[in-house]
Order: C-alpha cells, then sequence, then structure tokens
C-alpha cells in the first residue's frame, strides 16, 4: 500500500524568521535588520518590501549589487541562512510595517515575516550669535514672542537668554527648528 506521502506534493519548510520584531532610527540614521531563513532557501530571491495592505511592495532585493552609497542595502549570506537589510538616512515617512520576504518559484506562496521600523525625529539645536546692544541705546531684544531684557518665553527657545554686559555678544538657543 503507498504512503500518503507518496501522493502530498512537496513543500518547503516555511522558517522565515527576523530577530528583533520592531527596529527604531534616528531621523537622518540608520537601521539594520537580520531575517534568518530555513537552509532549503539558499538559492530563492531574498526582498525587503513595505506592508501595505496586506501586500508586499517590493522596495529592495537580492539580485541587486549592493551599493554603500544606496539608502536601502539587501545582502544575502547563503552560508549562514541570513539576508540583512540596511536603511540609511531614515525619514519619518519610512516608519510603517515591513516583510522580509523569500520569493517562490512555482506554486507556492512567498514566506514573510513582518516587523516595523520606526523613524525618530531628532531634536536639532541651532546657535545664533548677534552683536550685543547695550541697554544705554534704548533698544530692546525683539524676538517674535516677546520684546525684553534678561529671561525670554517663546515655545521653540528653550532655557532663557542673558544679556551680559561684559560680552560683547548675545547668544540664543533654538531648539526644534
Amino acid at each position: 500500500m503507498a504512503s500518503l506521502q507518496n501522493f502530498l506534493p512537496w513543500c518547503p519548510d516555511p522558517d522565515l524568521s527576523v530577530l528583533e520584531s520592531s527596529v527604531s532610527g534616528q531621523e537622518g540614521g540608520s537601521v539594520s535588520v537580520q531575517c534568518l531563513y530555513s537552509a532549503g532557501y539558499q538559492n530563492e530571491q531574498k526582498q525587503w518590501c513595505r506592508s501595505k495592505d496586506q501586500r508586499c511592495y517590493t522596495v529592495g532585493r537580492t539580485d541587486t549589487s549592493p551599493n554603500s552609497a544606496e539608502k536601502l542595502v539587501v545582502i544575502d549570506y547563503p552560508a549562514q541562512s541570513l539576508f540583512t537589510v540596511t536603511m540609511r538616512d531614515l525619514q519619518s515617512g519610512d516608519t510603517g510595517w515591513y516583510w522580509c520576504a523569500v520569493e517562490i518559484e512555482g506554486l507556492w506562496p512567498d514566506v514573510k515575516e513582518e516587523m516595523h521600523v520606526t523613524a525618530e525625529s531628532v531634536s536639532r539645536v541651532s546657535t545664533v550669535q548677534s552683536i550685543y546692544i547695550t541697554r544705554s541705546s534704548g533698544a530692546a531684544l525683539k524676538t517674535g514672542a516677546a520684546t525684553q531684557w534678561g529671561g525670554l518665553t517663546h515655545p521653540r527657545i528653550l532655557g532663557s537668554l542673558h544679556d551680559a554686559t561684559e560680552e560683547p555678544f548675545l547668544t540664543i538657543q533654538v531648539n526644534d527648528l
């Protein structure tokens, strides 16, 4: 009597995983993801997809030559059964759900593992130095929020602004420009 296994089609081991289910990096920075797969997938194309409406929108693949200057680099390491994805120059629009995926030829659907990438905003600081205006001149410090000497209140200027009479310059620090 024939075994049931003789009638079932061969199905590869659907083993694909990521080391972390979410990664985050600062805007302008980079993140790297390691996608591990079964040895049976060593010769298949690997891809990095943006997930939207449960569909895979391919962003990068292992069948392209890696270029260290590119925003996205996908490199396969078949001997280790893993591929890496590096996203550079992160922007807020890069935040979202992505898939590590193995493209399977034939009847079988692609194998994929979902994960989340977050691009965190960075506090930017700008320092402006201007010529000091003496009190005796009758002039006052003017900003969009206040006109006064000493402390200054403004939603984008943190800390306080001081007019040091012994210094020939006035320094203003503005955060989150």
